[in-house]
């Protein structure tokens, strides 16, 4: 259901060895950003996270996931505009929350 990028292993192989900078390093330069998607009866957990380089970057990943989702849910006609993207940095808090809704109307 979600895809996840940005992990170290993908990155640009010149980062690893044009410049001698091996993926545990990648890691640590680049923040990790989760995807809780909340809905009425619940919340899916995003295990994972993606490295990212900003919290704008993040918010692009939420929106593209959010219309991803909703366009399957439109295949299955399932209305879940209602629901929510909560992006969290690594100690959980709470960074930003991008609604399903607002997502339609965005244009990047």
């Amino acid at each position: 259901m979600r895809r996840f990028k940005g992990r170290p292993g993908s990155f640009p192989r010149n980062l690893k060895t044009g410049y001698g900078i091996d993926s545990a390093t990648i890691g640590r330069l680049m923040p990790r950003f989760y995807f809780n998607v909340v809905s009425d009866t619940g919340t899916v957990v995003d295990p994972d996270g993606s490295e990212l380089a900003t919290i704008e970057d993040a918010r692009r990943e939420a929106v593209q996931d959010a219309r991803a989702l909703m366009s399957q849910a439109i295949l299955s006609r399932k209305d879940i505009s209602a629901r929510k993207i909560y992006i969290c940095d690594e100690q959980g808090s709470l960074l930003l929350i991008v609604p399903f809704a607002d997502t339609i109307r965005s244009a990047d």
